[in-house]
């Protein structure tokens, strides 16, 4: 009976001393993070607010509207035109280009764990072109290189900056 109350307490104890050495054990690291060694380590398309907890959406620099320019493999040149990069649902990773100003479809894309955005079309649909390219941002500044496939074949690349209004 002595032995088990002791092992009883020791475990016990060792149980206190356990949780009360885990720097997480009363961490709040908000809703998109977790606590690792005492440090909140934020989901990826998160990151920590002034209040130093994982509740910041990446996504949310990136969206607003943008006047750009741009020049094309080919020789074209695009002055001074509009476009918006748009949120799309709830989630964190997903924007849509909206570049129809000047002729493109909508591209819907994927903010990686950096400030770059993917995005993938596998066919406009009345051309039959293929598009494919990635955005990155720097401050309001936002480059977008856009690589298009033509339904015979050619291959033409665009470059885009823009300026957030």
């Amino acid at each position: 009976m002595k032995k088990t109350a002791i092992f009883i307490f020791t475990a016990f104890l060792l149980s206190v001393l356990n949780s009360a050495c885990d720097p997480c054990k009363k961490k709040d690291c908000g809703p998109y993070g977790n606590c690792i060694d005492g440090t909140c380590d934020c989901d990826c398309g998160a990151s920590k607010g002034s209040d130093g907890k994982c509740n910041v959406n990446d996504r949310d620099p990136f969206i607003g509207a943008y006047v750009a320019s741009g020049t094309s493999s080919s020789g074209g040149n695009f002055s001074n035109f509009d476009f918006r990069c748009n949120a799309l649902g709830a989630s964190f990773n997903l924007i849509e280009f909206d570049m129809s100003e000047i002729g493109f479809p909508k591209f819907k894309g994927t903010k990686q764990c950096d400030e770059i955005v993917t995005f993938d079309i596998a066919n406009d649909g009345s051309t039959g072109d293929k598009y494919n390219g990635s955005a990155a941002r720097t401050g309001n500044i936002l480059t977008i290189i856009i690589r298009r496939t033509t339904s015979i074949g050619s291959e033409i690349t665009y470059t885009f900056t823009g300026n957030k209004k």
